[in-house]
């Protein structure tokens, strides 16, 4: 009987924290979702006085692109974190990869005048085993964190994003090492325990607070693992991700 009620109890426990969590991202959803909605409506309202300017119209454009895109990653972040994910993996080429998260992290910052370099140094040898989407996904989310801690948090108007490789060999099993790292300012030292929490963020000007919690989930769901540092050389800060190796060559070099 004791065990019976501990288990009761234990259940209780576990839907009270459900419930506690979906009130949380509804709210925080709510609250991060009324600004980009209410720049639209400002939008919208205008339309009258902008449809005879194409200039003017194109900006209204852009300025709309831009908000969907906003909110369009708030719901990838709440998706990823909350939904059982059924993996679709196969061997994918790193370059192009890396290529298509930047060009899509790039579009969320178009209309800004931003001096950011990327810097590549392959030195694997195999493509990782992986869903290409979700992958990229992450990818996605540790570029843009990178431009935000070198722009937003360091407010800097130039710096570096570095991407570097390497096979990796650990417990029998081989893996692609892929580290991003980026010029801003380090990360606190006891934040870094913290930093793959739900709704833990610092310093961002927007963001869920889930971006790096679902990708500590999807990079754990394939089988590898993700962990943040600071740089021994004081040039900012770097995630490292290992993703499981497939057996094919990774022969593409090309620059991103």
């Amino acid at each position: 009987k004791v065990v019976d009620s501990l288990l009761v109890f234990q259940n209780k426990l576990a839907e009270q924290s459900k419930l506690a969590a979906i009130g949380q991202t509804t709210a925080m959803l709510a609250h991060d979702v009324r600004k980009p909605f209410s720049q639209v409506k400002t939008v919208l309202n205008q339309f009258e006085m902008m449809k005879t300017d194409g200039v003017l119209l194109a900006t209204a454009k852009k300025e709309i692109e831009k908000t969907i895109l906003s909110v369009e990653k708030m719901v990838d972040d709440i998706m990823d974190y909350s939904r059982e994910v059924a993996l679709e993996t196969k061997p994918c080429p790193l370059a192009s990869l890396l290529d298509f998260s930047l060009r899509l992290t790039a579009k969320s910052y178009k209309d800004q005048e931003l001096d950011v370099i990327c810097e590549y140094r392959f030195n694997h040898t195999t493509k990782p085993l992986v869903d290409d989407e979700r992958i990229s996904r992450v990818f996605t989310n540790i570029l843009g964190n990178g431009i935000e801690a070198i722009v937003v948090i360091g407010k800097k108007d130039k710096g570096t994003i570095s991407i570097s490789t390497m096979d990796v060999q650990k417990d029998d099993q081989r893996f692609v090492q892929i580290a991003i790292g980026n010029d801003g300012p380090p990360f606190n030292e006891a934040d870094i325990p913290n930093l793959f929490e739900s709704y833990f963020t610092k310093g961002k000007k927007k963001g869920t607070g889930l971006g790096l919690s679902s990708a500590h989930k999807i990079v754990t769901l394939h089988g590898g693992s993700i962990s943040a540092r600071n740089r021994a050389d004081d040039r900012g800060v770097e995630l490292v991700m290992l993703l499981p190796a497939s057996a094919e060559t990774d022969e593409a070099r090309a620059e991103c």
